[in-house]
Protein backbone atom coordinates (compact mmCIF):
# COMPACT_ATOMS: atom_id res chain seq x y z
CA UNK A 1 0.00 0.00 0.00
CA UNK A 2 1.32 3.48 -0.92
CA UNK A 3 -0.35 6.66 0.33
CA UNK A 4 -3.49 4.79 1.25
CA UNK A 5 -3.84 3.15 -2.19
CA UNK A 6 -4.00 -0.62 -2.65
CA UNK A 7 -1.87 -0.94 -5.82
CA UNK A 8 -3.37 -4.17 -7.16
CA UNK A 9 -4.24 -2.71 -10.56
CA UNK A 10 -4.78 -5.48 -13.09
CA UNK A 11 -5.73 -5.41 -16.72
CA UNK A 12 -7.19 -8.79 -17.68
CA UNK A 13 -6.55 -9.28 -21.38
CA UNK A 14 -7.21 -12.91 -22.14
CA UNK A 15 -9.33 -15.76 -20.87
CA UNK A 16 -9.87 -17.22 -17.40
CA UNK A 17 -7.88 -14.59 -15.48
CA UNK A 18 -8.66 -13.52 -11.90
CA UNK A 19 -7.89 -10.17 -10.23
CA UNK A 20 -8.67 -9.96 -6.52
CA UNK A 21 -8.44 -7.32 -3.84
CA UNK A 22 -9.06 -8.36 -0.26
CA UNK A 23 -11.19 -6.64 2.36
CA UNK A 24 -10.71 -2.92 2.84
CA UNK A 25 -10.84 -1.70 6.45
CA UNK A 26 -10.17 1.87 7.43
CA UNK A 27 -10.59 5.28 5.89
CA UNK A 28 -9.68 6.80 2.54
CA UNK A 29 -8.48 3.60 0.89
CA UNK A 30 -8.71 2.89 -2.88
CA UNK A 31 -8.86 -0.48 -4.67
CA UNK A 32 -8.83 -0.55 -8.45
CA UNK A 33 -9.18 -3.26 -11.05
CA UNK A 34 -8.58 -2.27 -14.66
CA UNK A 35 -10.56 -3.13 -17.77
CA UNK A 36 -11.53 -6.75 -18.40
CA UNK A 37 -11.25 -7.88 -22.03
CA UNK A 38 -12.18 -11.29 -23.44
CA UNK A 39 -13.89 -14.19 -21.73
CA UNK A 40 -14.26 -15.83 -18.32
CA UNK A 41 -12.30 -13.25 -16.33
CA UNK A 42 -13.04 -12.36 -12.70
CA UNK A 43 -12.39 -9.11 -10.82
CA UNK A 44 -13.22 -9.16 -7.12
CA UNK A 45 -13.03 -6.73 -4.24
CA UNK A 46 -13.80 -7.85 -0.71
CA UNK A 47 -15.90 -6.14 1.92
CA UNK A 48 -15.40 -2.40 2.49
CA UNK A 49 -15.56 -1.20 6.09
CA UNK A 50 -14.86 2.39 7.08
CA UNK A 51 -15.28 5.83 5.61
CA UNK A 52 -14.39 7.39 2.27
CA UNK A 53 -13.10 4.20 0.66
CA UNK A 54 -13.25 3.59 -3.12
CA UNK A 55 -13.46 0.32 -5.10
CA UNK A 56 -13.39 0.55 -8.89
CA UNK A 57 -13.54 -1.91 -11.75
CA UNK A 58 -13.08 -0.76 -15.33
CA UNK A 59 -15.09 -1.64 -18.41
CA UNK A 60 -15.94 -5.29 -19.06
CA UNK A 61 -15.81 -6.50 -22.67
CA UNK A 62 -16.37 -10.14 -23.58
CA UNK A 63 -18.44 -13.07 -22.38
CA UNK A 64 -18.90 -14.72 -19.00
CA UNK A 65 -16.90 -12.15 -17.03
CA UNK A 66 -17.59 -11.31 -13.38
CA UNK A 67 -17.00 -8.13 -11.36
CA UNK A 68 -17.97 -8.35 -7.70
CA UNK A 69 -17.64 -6.17 -4.63
CA UNK A 70 -18.62 -7.31 -1.16
CA UNK A 71 -20.69 -5.50 1.43
CA UNK A 72 -20.07 -1.79 2.07
CA UNK A 73 -20.29 -0.63 5.70
CA UNK A 74 -19.57 2.94 6.71
CA UNK A 75 -19.97 6.41 5.30
CA UNK A 76 -19.02 8.02 2.00
CA UNK A 77 -17.76 4.85 0.35
CA UNK A 78 -17.89 4.36 -3.45
CA UNK A 79 -18.05 1.20 -5.58
CA UNK A 80 -18.09 1.61 -9.35
CA UNK A 81 -18.07 -0.78 -12.27
CA UNK A 82 -17.75 0.49 -15.83
CA UNK A 83 -19.73 -0.40 -18.92
CA UNK A 84 -20.42 -4.07 -19.64
CA UNK A 85 -20.34 -5.25 -23.26
CA UNK A 86 -20.87 -8.89 -24.21
CA UNK A 87 -22.91 -11.86 -23.06
CA UNK A 88 -23.36 -13.60 -19.70
CA UNK A 89 -21.43 -11.03 -17.68
CA UNK A 90 -22.13 -10.24 -13.99
CA UNK A 91 -21.60 -7.00 -12.05
CA UNK A 92 -22.54 -7.17 -8.41
CA UNK A 93 -22.26 -5.12 -5.22
CA UNK A 94 -23.30 -6.43 -1.82
CA UNK A 95 -25.39 -4.75 0.84
CA UNK A 96 -24.76 -1.08 1.64
CA UNK A 97 -24.99 0.04 5.28
CA UNK A 98 -24.27 3.60 6.34
CA UNK A 99 -24.65 7.07 4.96
CA UNK A 100 -23.67 8.71 1.68
CA UNK A 101 -22.41 5.53 0.02
CA UNK A 102 -22.54 4.97 -3.77
CA UNK A 103 -22.76 1.72 -5.77
CA UNK A 104 -22.81 2.16 -9.52
CA UNK A 105 -22.80 -0.14 -12.56
CA UNK A 106 -22.42 1.31 -16.05
CA UNK A 107 -24.36 0.59 -19.22
CA UNK A 108 -24.99 -3.05 -20.11
CA UNK A 109 -24.94 -4.18 -23.74
CA UNK A 110 -25.44 -7.81 -24.73
CA UNK A 111 -27.49 -10.82 -23.74
CA UNK A 112 -27.93 -12.65 -20.43
CA UNK A 113 -25.99 -10.11 -18.37
CA UNK A 114 -26.67 -9.40 -14.68
CA UNK A 115 -26.18 -6.16 -12.71
CA UNK A 116 -27.21 -6.21 -9.07
CA UNK A 117 -26.84 -4.05 -5.99
CA UNK A 118 -27.84 -5.37 -2.59
CA UNK A 119 -29.96 -3.88 0.16
CA UNK A 120 -29.42 -0.23 1.14
CA UNK A 121 -29.65 0.72 4.83
CA UNK A 122 -28.98 4.25 5.96
CA UNK A 123 -29.33 7.76 4.63
CA UNK A 124 -28.33 9.44 1.38
CA UNK A 125 -27.05 6.29 -0.31
CA UNK A 126 -27.16 5.76 -4.11
CA UNK A 127 -27.38 2.54 -6.14
CA UNK A 128 -27.49 2.84 -9.92
CA UNK A 129 -27.51 0.57 -12.94
CA UNK A 130 -27.04 2.12 -16.36
CA UNK A 131 -28.96 1.55 -19.58
CA UNK A 132 -29.65 -2.06 -20.58
CA UNK A 133 -29.49 -3.11 -24.23
CA UNK A 134 -29.99 -6.73 -25.23
CA UNK A 135 -32.02 -9.79 -24.28
CA UNK A 136 -32.42 -11.75 -21.05
CA UNK A 137 -30.71 -9.14 -18.88
CA UNK A 138 -31.33 -8.76 -15.13
CA UNK A 139 -30.76 -5.48 -13.27
CA UNK A 140 -31.91 -4.83 -9.76
CA UNK A 141 -31.44 -3.04 -6.47
CA UNK A 142 -32.43 -4.57 -3.14
CA UNK A 143 -34.59 -3.20 -0.37
CA UNK A 144 -34.09 0.42 0.68
CA UNK A 145 -34.32 1.32 4.37
CA UNK A 146 -33.64 4.85 5.54
CA UNK A 147 -34.01 8.37 4.26
CA UNK A 148 -33.02 10.14 1.05
CA UNK A 149 -31.70 7.03 -0.70
CA UNK A 150 -31.79 6.55 -4.50
CA UNK A 151 -32.11 3.33 -6.50
CA UNK A 152 -31.98 3.75 -10.26
CA UNK A 153 -32.20 1.50 -13.30
CA UNK A 154 -31.67 2.99 -16.75
CA UNK A 155 -33.56 2.46 -19.99
CA UNK A 156 -34.25 -1.12 -21.09
CA UNK A 157 -34.08 -2.04 -24.78
CA UNK A 158 -34.56 -5.66 -25.82
CA UNK A 159 -36.60 -8.72 -24.99
CA UNK A 160 -37.18 -10.75 -21.83
CA UNK A 161 -35.28 -8.37 -19.56
CA UNK A 162 -36.01 -7.95 -15.85
CA UNK A 163 -35.36 -4.93 -13.66
CA UNK A 164 -36.54 -4.54 -10.11
CA UNK A 165 -36.23 -2.45 -6.99
CA UNK A 166 -37.10 -3.95 -3.62
CA UNK A 167 -39.29 -2.58 -0.86
CA UNK A 168 -38.78 1.04 0.21
CA UNK A 169 -38.98 1.91 3.91
CA UNK A 170 -38.27 5.42 5.10
CA UNK A 171 -38.67 8.97 3.88
CA UNK A 172 -37.70 10.80 0.71
CA UNK A 173 -36.39 7.72 -1.10
CA UNK A 174 -36.48 7.34 -4.91
CA UNK A 175 -36.72 4.19 -7.03
CA UNK A 176 -36.82 4.67 -10.79
CA UNK A 177 -36.68 2.57 -13.93
CA UNK A 178 -36.28 4.18 -17.32
CA UNK A 179 -38.15 3.59 -20.56
CA UNK A 180 -38.82 -0.01 -21.64
CA UNK A 181 -38.65 -0.90 -25.34
CA UNK A 182 -39.13 -4.48 -26.53
CA UNK A 183 -41.15 -7.54 -25.68
CA UNK A 184 -41.73 -9.54 -22.50
CA UNK A 185 -39.81 -7.18 -20.21
CA UNK A 186 -40.57 -6.81 -16.47
CA UNK A 187 -40.04 -3.73 -14.30
CA UNK A 188 -41.16 -3.51 -10.72
CA UNK A 189 -40.80 -1.76 -7.39
CA UNK A 190 -41.90 -3.37 -4.14
CA UNK A 191 -44.06 -1.97 -1.38
CA UNK A 192 -43.42 1.63 -0.29
CA UNK A 193 -43.64 2.57 3.39
CA UNK A 194 -42.76 6.07 4.52
CA UNK A 195 -43.26 9.65 3.47
CA UNK A 196 -42.32 11.49 0.31
CA UNK A 197 -41.01 8.44 -1.53
CA UNK A 198 -41.10 8.10 -5.33
CA UNK A 199 -41.41 4.96 -7.47
CA UNK A 200 -41.51 5.50 -11.20
CA UNK A 201 -41.34 3.47 -14.40
CA UNK A 202 -40.93 5.21 -17.76
CA UNK A 203 -42.72 4.67 -21.06
CA UNK A 204 -43.38 1.10 -22.23
CA UNK A 205 -43.18 0.31 -25.94
CA UNK A 206 -43.67 -3.23 -27.22
CA UNK A 207 -45.71 -6.31 -26.41
CA UNK A 208 -46.29 -8.32 -23.24
CA UNK A 209 -44.33 -5.98 -20.96
CA UNK A 210 -45.12 -5.57 -17.25
CA UNK A 211 -44.51 -2.56 -14.97
CA UNK A 212 -45.60 -2.87 -11.35
CA UNK A 213 -45.41 -0.72 -8.24
CA UNK A 214 -46.35 -2.29 -4.93
CA UNK A 215 -48.60 -1.01 -2.19
CA UNK A 216 -48.16 2.56 -0.98
CA UNK A 217 -48.47 3.14 2.76
CA UNK A 218 -48.35 6.60 4.42
CA UNK A 219 -48.15 10.11 3.01
CA UNK A 220 -46.82 12.13 0.11
CA UNK A 221 -45.76 9.21 -2.08
CA UNK A 222 -45.70 9.21 -5.90
CA UNK A 223 -45.93 6.00 -7.93
CA UNK A 224 -46.35 6.02 -11.65
CA UNK A 225 -45.96 4.28 -14.96
CA UNK A 226 -45.44 6.16 -18.22
CA UNK A 227 -47.18 5.79 -21.56
CA UNK A 228 -47.92 2.27 -22.85
CA UNK A 229 -47.67 1.57 -26.57
CA UNK A 230 -48.21 -1.93 -27.95
CA UNK A 231 -50.25 -5.00 -27.15
CA UNK A 232 -50.84 -7.04 -24.00
CA UNK A 233 -48.85 -4.74 -21.70
CA UNK A 234 -49.62 -4.34 -17.98
CA UNK A 235 -49.07 -1.27 -15.76
CA UNK A 236 -49.96 -1.80 -12.14
CA UNK A 237 -50.05 0.34 -8.99
CA UNK A 238 -50.92 -1.35 -5.72
CA UNK A 239 -53.19 -0.19 -2.92
CA UNK A 240 -52.73 3.39 -1.66
CA UNK A 241 -53.07 4.04 2.08
CA UNK A 242 -52.34 7.47 3.47
CA UNK A 243 -52.70 11.10 2.51
CA UNK A 244 -51.60 13.14 -0.48
CA UNK A 245 -50.35 10.17 -2.49
CA UNK A 246 -50.34 10.00 -6.30
CA UNK A 247 -50.56 6.96 -8.60
CA UNK A 248 -50.37 7.62 -12.32
CA UNK A 249 -50.51 5.61 -15.52
CA UNK A 250 -49.84 7.35 -18.83
CA UNK A 251 -51.59 7.06 -22.18
CA UNK A 252 -52.44 3.56 -23.41
CA UNK A 253 -52.18 2.92 -27.16
CA UNK A 254 -52.71 -0.55 -28.59
CA UNK A 255 -54.75 -3.64 -27.86
CA UNK A 256 -55.35 -5.74 -24.75
CA UNK A 257 -53.37 -3.47 -22.41
CA UNK A 258 -54.19 -3.16 -18.70
CA UNK A 259 -53.65 -0.21 -16.32
CA UNK A 260 -54.70 -0.82 -12.73
CA UNK A 261 -54.59 1.01 -9.43
CA UNK A 262 -55.64 -0.72 -6.23
CA UNK A 263 -57.88 0.53 -3.45
CA UNK A 264 -57.35 4.10 -2.21
CA UNK A 265 -57.71 4.75 1.52
CA UNK A 266 -57.00 8.15 3.04
CA UNK A 267 -57.34 11.78 2.11
CA UNK A 268 -56.26 13.86 -0.87
CA UNK A 269 -54.97 10.93 -2.91
CA UNK A 270 -54.91 10.94 -6.73
CA UNK A 271 -55.16 7.99 -9.14
CA UNK A 272 -54.82 8.85 -12.80
CA UNK A 273 -54.95 7.01 -16.12
CA UNK A 274 -54.55 9.01 -19.34
CA UNK A 275 -56.24 8.48 -22.66
CA UNK A 276 -56.93 4.95 -23.96
CA UNK A 277 -56.70 4.31 -27.71
CA UNK A 278 -57.21 0.85 -29.18
CA UNK A 279 -59.26 -2.25 -28.53
CA UNK A 280 -59.86 -4.41 -25.46
CA UNK A 281 -57.90 -2.18 -23.07
CA UNK A 282 -58.74 -1.97 -19.36
CA UNK A 283 -58.28 0.91 -16.88
CA UNK A 284 -59.33 0.09 -13.34
CA UNK A 285 -59.26 1.80 -9.98
CA UNK A 286 -60.31 0.05 -6.79
CA UNK A 287 -62.53 1.30 -4.00
CA UNK A 288 -61.99 4.86 -2.72
CA UNK A 289 -62.35 5.46 1.02
CA UNK A 290 -61.64 8.83 2.59
CA UNK A 291 -61.99 12.49 1.74
CA UNK A 292 -60.92 14.63 -1.19
CA UNK A 293 -59.58 11.75 -3.28
CA UNK A 294 -59.53 11.99 -7.09
CA UNK A 295 -59.53 9.29 -9.75
CA UNK A 296 -59.56 10.14 -13.44
CA UNK A 297 -59.54 8.24 -16.71
CA UNK A 298 -59.04 10.14 -19.95
CA UNK A 299 -60.83 9.74 -23.25
CA UNK A 300 -61.45 6.20 -24.53
CA UNK A 301 -61.22 5.60 -28.28
CA UNK A 302 -61.71 2.14 -29.78
CA UNK A 303 -63.77 -0.97 -29.18
CA UNK A 304 -64.35 -3.18 -26.15
CA UNK A 305 -62.43 -0.95 -23.72
CA UNK A 306 -63.30 -0.82 -20.00
CA UNK A 307 -62.86 1.99 -17.45
CA UNK A 308 -64.03 1.06 -13.96
CA UNK A 309 -63.86 2.59 -10.51
CA UNK A 310 -65.02 0.82 -7.36
CA UNK A 311 -67.21 2.14 -4.57
CA UNK A 312 -66.60 5.68 -3.26
CA UNK A 313 -66.98 6.20 0.50
CA UNK A 314 -66.28 9.54 2.15
CA UNK A 315 -66.62 13.21 1.37
CA UNK A 316 -65.55 15.37 -1.55
CA UNK A 317 -64.22 12.51 -3.68
CA UNK A 318 -64.20 12.75 -7.49
CA UNK A 319 -64.27 10.04 -10.16
CA UNK A 320 -64.19 11.15 -13.80
CA UNK A 321 -64.03 9.35 -17.13
CA UNK A 322 -63.60 11.28 -20.37
CA UNK A 323 -65.40 10.91 -23.68
CA UNK A 324 -65.96 7.39 -25.06
CA UNK A 325 -65.75 6.85 -28.83
CA UNK A 326 -66.22 3.38 -30.36
CA UNK A 327 -68.28 0.27 -29.82
CA UNK A 328 -68.85 -2.01 -26.83
CA UNK A 329 -67.00 0.20 -24.35
CA UNK A 330 -67.85 0.29 -20.62
CA UNK A 331 -67.46 3.15 -18.12
CA UNK A 332 -68.58 2.32 -14.61
CA UNK A 333 -68.44 3.76 -11.10
CA UNK A 334 -69.61 1.86 -8.03
CA UNK A 335 -71.81 3.01 -5.18
CA UNK A 336 -71.22 6.50 -3.71
CA UNK A 337 -71.59 6.95 0.05
CA UNK A 338 -70.91 10.26 1.76
CA UNK A 339 -71.23 13.94 0.99
CA UNK A 340 -70.15 16.11 -1.92
CA UNK A 341 -68.83 13.26 -4.04
CA UNK A 342 -68.82 13.39 -7.87
CA UNK A 343 -68.94 10.57 -10.43
CA UNK A 344 -68.87 11.68 -14.03
CA UNK A 345 -68.69 9.98 -17.45
CA UNK A 346 -68.19 12.04 -20.60
CA UNK A 347 -69.96 11.90 -23.95
CA UNK A 348 -70.45 8.45 -25.52
CA UNK A 349 -70.30 7.97 -29.29
CA UNK A 350 -70.77 4.54 -30.85
CA UNK A 351 -72.86 1.41 -30.48
CA UNK A 352 -73.41 -0.96 -27.58
CA UNK A 353 -71.55 1.20 -25.06
CA UNK A 354 -72.39 1.24 -21.33
CA UNK A 355 -72.01 4.06 -18.78
CA UNK A 356 -73.22 3.38 -15.25
CA UNK A 357 -72.97 4.92 -11.81
CA UNK A 358 -74.07 3.00 -8.73
CA UNK A 359 -76.30 3.98 -5.82
CA UNK A 360 -75.84 7.40 -4.19
CA UNK A 361 -76.19 7.68 -0.41
CA UNK A 362 -75.57 10.97 1.35
CA UNK A 363 -75.92 14.65 0.63
CA UNK A 364 -74.83 16.88 -2.24
CA UNK A 365 -73.45 14.07 -4.39
CA UNK A 366 -73.43 14.21 -8.21
CA UNK A 367 -73.53 11.39 -10.78
CA UNK A 368 -73.50 12.37 -14.44
CA UNK A 369 -73.36 10.68 -17.83
CA UNK A 370 -72.77 12.81 -20.93
CA UNK A 371 -74.54 12.86 -24.27
CA UNK A 372 -75.11 9.57 -26.12
CA UNK A 373 -74.84 9.14 -29.87
CA UNK A 374 -75.35 5.68 -31.39
CA UNK A 375 -77.44 2.55 -31.01
CA UNK A 376 -77.91 0.02 -28.22
CA UNK A 377 -76.36 2.22 -25.55
CA UNK A 378 -77.12 1.80 -21.84
CA UNK A 379 -76.70 4.57 -19.28
CA UNK A 380 -77.97 4.79 -15.76
CA UNK A 381 -77.59 5.94 -12.20
CA UNK A 382 -78.65 3.86 -9.22
CA UNK A 383 -80.92 4.71 -6.30
CA UNK A 384 -80.52 8.12 -4.63
CA UNK A 385 -80.86 8.35 -0.85
CA UNK A 386 -80.28 11.63 0.95
CA UNK A 387 -80.64 15.32 0.24
CA UNK A 388 -79.54 17.58 -2.58
CA UNK A 389 -78.12 14.82 -4.75
CA UNK A 390 -78.06 15.00 -8.57
CA UNK A 391 -78.26 12.16 -11.13
CA UNK A 392 -77.97 13.27 -14.73
CA UNK A 393 -78.03 11.62 -18.16
CA UNK A 394 -77.35 13.73 -21.25
CA UNK A 395 -79.10 13.80 -24.61
CA UNK A 396 -79.68 10.49 -26.43
CA UNK A 397 -79.44 10.25 -30.22
CA UNK A 398 -79.94 6.86 -31.87
CA UNK A 399 -82.03 3.73 -31.66
CA UNK A 400 -82.72 1.15 -28.96
CA UNK A 401 -80.92 3.06 -26.21
CA UNK A 402 -81.79 2.78 -22.52
CA UNK A 403 -81.33 5.37 -19.78
CA UNK A 404 -82.61 5.13 -16.24
CA UNK A 405 -82.36 6.55 -12.76
CA UNK A 406 -83.31 4.50 -9.73
CA UNK A 407 -85.57 5.35 -6.80
CA UNK A 408 -85.22 8.76 -5.13
CA UNK A 409 -85.57 8.98 -1.35
CA UNK A 410 -85.01 12.25 0.48
CA UNK A 411 -85.37 15.95 -0.17
CA UNK A 412 -84.25 18.26 -2.94
CA UNK A 413 -82.81 15.52 -5.15
CA UNK A 414 -82.74 15.78 -8.95
CA UNK A 415 -82.84 13.04 -11.61
CA UNK A 416 -82.78 14.20 -15.22
CA UNK A 417 -82.47 12.76 -18.70
CA UNK A 418 -81.97 15.04 -21.70
CA UNK A 419 -83.65 15.05 -25.09
CA UNK A 420 -84.21 11.71 -26.86
CA UNK A 421 -84.02 11.49 -30.64
CA UNK A 422 -84.52 8.17 -32.47
CA UNK A 423 -86.58 5.02 -32.26
CA UNK A 424 -87.25 2.44 -29.55
CA UNK A 425 -85.48 4.32 -26.77
CA UNK A 426 -86.39 3.96 -23.08
CA UNK A 427 -86.04 6.60 -20.34
CA UNK A 428 -87.30 6.18 -16.80
CA UNK A 429 -86.98 7.19 -13.17
CA UNK A 430 -88.09 5.02 -10.27
CA UNK A 431 -90.25 5.89 -7.27
CA UNK A 432 -89.82 9.32 -5.71
CA UNK A 433 -90.27 9.67 -1.93
CA UNK A 434 -89.73 12.95 -0.08
CA UNK A 435 -90.08 16.65 -0.67
CA UNK A 436 -88.90 18.97 -3.41
CA UNK A 437 -87.45 16.23 -5.61
CA UNK A 438 -87.35 16.50 -9.44
CA UNK A 439 -87.56 13.71 -12.01
CA UNK A 440 -87.60 14.97 -15.57
CA UNK A 441 -87.10 13.71 -19.11
CA UNK A 442 -86.63 16.07 -22.07
CA UNK A 443 -88.21 16.12 -25.53
CA UNK A 444 -88.89 12.87 -27.46
CA UNK A 445 -88.58 12.73 -31.22
CA UNK A 446 -89.12 9.44 -33.06
CA UNK A 447 -91.18 6.28 -32.85
CA UNK A 448 -91.74 3.67 -30.14
CA UNK A 449 -89.95 5.60 -27.41
CA UNK A 450 -90.94 5.24 -23.73
CA UNK A 451 -90.61 7.75 -20.91
CA UNK A 452 -92.01 7.28 -17.45
CA UNK A 453 -91.78 8.20 -13.82
CA UNK A 454 -92.99 5.79 -11.15
CA UNK A 455 -94.97 6.73 -8.03
CA UNK A 456 -94.43 10.16 -6.46
CA UNK A 457 -94.91 10.47 -2.68
CA UNK A 458 -94.42 13.72 -0.77
CA UNK A 459 -94.76 17.46 -1.28
CA UNK A 460 -93.54 19.82 -3.96
CA UNK A 461 -92.06 17.10 -6.17
CA UNK A 462 -91.78 17.49 -9.97
CA UNK A 463 -92.11 14.62 -12.42
CA UNK A 464 -92.52 15.23 -16.09
CA UNK A 465 -91.76 14.51 -19.72
CA UNK A 466 -91.40 17.33 -22.25
CA UNK A 467 -92.88 17.28 -25.76
CA UNK A 468 -93.38 13.92 -27.53
CA UNK A 469 -93.20 13.86 -31.34
CA UNK A 470 -93.77 10.60 -33.25
CA UNK A 471 -95.71 7.38 -32.84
Amino acid sequence: MTNGVCRRRCRCCGNGNTARTGNITGNGNTARNGNITWNGNTARTGNITGNGNTARTGNITGNGNTARTGNITGNGNTDRTGNITGNGNTAQTGNITGNGNTARNGNITGNGNTARNGNITGNGNTARNGNITGDGITAGNGNITGNGNTAWNGNITGNGNTTGNGNITGNGNTARTGNITGNGNNAGTGNITGNGNTAWTGNITGNGNTARNGNITVDGITAGNGNITGNGNTAWNGNITGNGNTARNGNITGNGNTARTGNITGNGNTAWTWNITGNGNTARTGNITGNGNTTRTGNITGNGNTARTGNITGNGNTDRTGNITGNGNTAQTGNITGNGNTARNGNITGNGNTARNGNITGNGNTARNGNFTGDGITTGNGNITGNGNTAWNGNITGNGNTTGNGNITGNGNTARTGNITGNGNNAGTGNTTGNGNSARTGNFTGNGNKAGTENVTGNGNNAGTENVTGN
